[in-house]
C-alpha cells in the first residue's frame, strides 16, 4: 500500500532483525503506590475526625501487608465529605477514555458504609462510586466512567464516619485505575485511518528512518511518509483510496471498473471480523512525463478489520491509545496468500506496517516499520504530474 521493497532487497534488509509483531501492551496503571507498599505515600490522608493510615496486621490483605486503614470515630455529619473519612490522590496526564476504578475493601461489618470513587476535585461531583459495602471479608468494589483529558480527576476510597460507625474499622488495598482511549465498536475508522476534523497530525518518526505525518488539503488527506504519499478521503459509510507514490519512479491510482478516480477501501463504522472483497483497477505512471508505465490491470483482494487494542506498545517502545489492525489480503494463484499488516493510532494515522510476501512462505515479513518517536520535523509531500 505505502511501500513495497523489491523482495531481494527486502530480504537483504531483515538479515539479523529481529521481527517482533507489535503486541496490546497491558493496562496502564494510573494509580501510584496503589498496593500501599510506600505507607501513605502518594496519597492524602485524613487527619481528623478518626485514625487513619497504612498498617501490617490484623486486616490480612489477600495479598499481603500492608493495607490502608481507617478507624472512624463517628464524629460526621451531614452528606458530604465531613461525613466521611477519605483518602485521596490527584492522577494527572490521563487521557480521554472509559476508565475502570476498583480497590479491595474489608471492614468490621455492622453499619461500616465503605465506596471507592473518581471525581472531578469535589467530593460531591463524581463521575463515579461504588455501592457502599459493609462487607467483613476481602471483595472487590469498582466503578467506570468516561473522563475527558484536561479535566482534574481524583480517586478516593472512602468510609462512613457518622455517629453509628464510632468503633468500627475498614481495610484498603490493591486501588486500580485502568483504561484510557477505551472505545466501544463499531469504530469510526475515519478516525484512525485518517481524520474526520480537517486537521493535520502530530508527525511521528519511524524505526525505518522516516517522518510520518496525515495533511489534509482540498478536502482529502495524505498519509506522508519522507515525500511519498497515500491519498484518502471518507465519505459518511467508507473510505476511499486513490493515488500512492510510495516508488521512486512511478506511482499508481485506484480507479473504479467504470473509469472514476478512488476505490473503496473499508466500511466507516464497522467492527472487529468485518471484511470487504475488492478488485480496483489500477493505472500505472511515470512521475518524470506521466506516461503510462507497466503495472496496469486489477488487484483482487480483501481487507479484514482484525482487532482493536485500548492500549498498544510499538517494539521500539511507545504506548499508544486507540490502535486498530488491518489486513490486506491479496491473491496469487487464486488464493489468500500474501498480506499486510496495517496498525492505525486515532489522530495519528498509520504508525505499523507488516509485509508478508508469498515468494518467502514462513519467513516473516519482507518489509516492516513502527512507530519509534515524536518528531520535530514536519514532511513535505513530493508533487506528481496529473495525466
Amino acid at each position: 500500500m505505502l511501500r513495497r521493497a523489491p523482495a531481494a532487497l527486502a530480504t537483504a534488509a531483515l538479515l539479523g532483525a529481529v521481527l517482533v509483531a507489535p503486541q496490546p501492551a497491558t493496562a496502564a496503571e494510573y494509580v501510584s503506590n496503589d498496593t500501599f507498599s510506600g505507607g501513605t505515600a502518594s496519597w492524602n490522608m485524613p487527619t481528623g475526625g478518626g485514625a487513619a493510615g497504612t498498617e501490617t496486621c490484623c486486616a490480612n490483605p489477600p495479598g499481603g501487608a500492608p493495607n490502608a486503614f481507617f478507624h472512624p470515630n463517628g464524629q460526621g455529619s451531614g452528606t458530604s465529605l465531613n461525613a466521611n473519612l477519605v483518602s485521596w490522590q490527584n492522577i494527572a496526564g490521563a487521557p480521554s477514555g472509559t476508565y475502570t476504578l476498583s480497590a479491595k475493601v474489608r471492614g468490621s461489618g455492622g453499619v461500616q458504609q465503605s465506596f471507592v470513587q473518581a471525581d472531578n476535585g469535589l467530593f460531591d461531583s463524581t463521575y463515579c462510586r461504588s455501592a457502599p459495602t459493609n462487607t467483613g471479608s476481602w471483595i472487590t468494589v469498582s466503578c467506570s466512567f468516561t473522563y475527558t483529558a484536561g479535566s482534574t480527576l481524583h480517586v478516593a476510597i472512602a468510609t462512613s464516619n457518622l455517629p453509628a460507625t464510632n468503633g468500627g474499622w475498614v481495610a484498603f488495598d490493591d486501588v486500580s485505575l485502568t483504561g484510557g482511549g477505551g472505545e466501544n465498536p463499531p469504530y469510526d475508522l475515519a478516525t484512525y485511518v485518517i481524520r474526520a476534523d480537517g486537521a493535520n497530525s502530530t508527525p511521528h518518526h519511524m524505526n525505518t528512518g522516516e517522518n510520518n505525518q496525515l495533511q489534509y488539503s482540498g478536502g482529502r488527506y495524505y498519509q506522508v511518509k519522507n515525500a511519498h504519499w497515500e491519498e484518502l478521503w471518507a465519505t459518511s459509510t467508507a473510505i476511499y483510496r486513490f493515488r500512492d507514490t510510495s516508488d521512486p519512479n512511478t506511482y499508481y491510482g485506484l480507479y473504479t471498473s467504470g473509469g472514476a478516480q478512488g476505490d473503496l477501501w473499508i466500511g466507516r463504522y464497522v467492527s472487529p471480523g468485518y471484511s470487504l472483497v475488492r478488485s480496483p483497477s489500477i493505472r500505472v505512471y511515470n512521475k518524470s512525463d506521466c506516461g503510462a508505465a507497466p503495472g496496469w490491470g486489477t488487484d483482487p483482494s480483501r481487507i479484514v478489520f482484525m482487532q482493536y487494542f485500548a492500549s498498544w506498545t510499538s517494539p521500539s517502545g511507545v504506548t499508544l491509545s486507540n490502535v486498530i489492525w488491518l489486513q490486506s489480503q491479496h491473491t496469487f494463484n487464486g488464493v489468500y496468500n500474501r498480506w499486510e499488516d496495517y496498525y492505525y493510532a486515532k489522530g495519528l494515522g498509520l504508525v505499523a506496517f507488516y509485509g508478508y510476501d508469498y515468494q518467502l512462505p514462513g519467513s516473516g515479513p519482507t518489509f516492516q516499520g513502527w512507530i519509534d518517536s515524536t518528531s520535530a520535523t514536519t514532511p513535505v509531500r513530493e508533487s506528481v504530474c496529473t495525466p
